[in-house]
């Protein structure tokens, strides 16, 4: 099977936004934590961002490891793998 293009790619995330969130939505319902604080409004504004964020990444075949490690740091500063000292 061929691998799909950059501009399939796109339109597939585009296609499936709105479920692709509402799945992000559920994740952060069953995950709780900081999720849980956020209202209703900011939770939704983040899962919009998580995805348009996870589609690009996919779409260019790019990870940002980095902020990856920025995220979990901000959110469990004490996790094993973003110790800064």
């Amino acid at each position: 099977m061929a691998k799909p293009s950059q501009a399939e790619l796109a339109q597939f995330f585009a296609l499936y936004q709105q479920k692709l969130v509402e799945f992000t939505l559920q994740a952060y319902a069953e995950t709780g934590g900081h999720y849980a604080a956020l209202s209703a409004v900011t939770r939704r504004q983040q899962a919009l961002q998580d995805v348009a964020e996870f589609s690009a990444a996919l779409s260019n075949a790019t990870i940002d490891h980095a902020g990856i490690e920025r995220a979990v740091q901000a959110t469990y500063p004490r996790w094993p793998c973003c110790k800064t000292s």
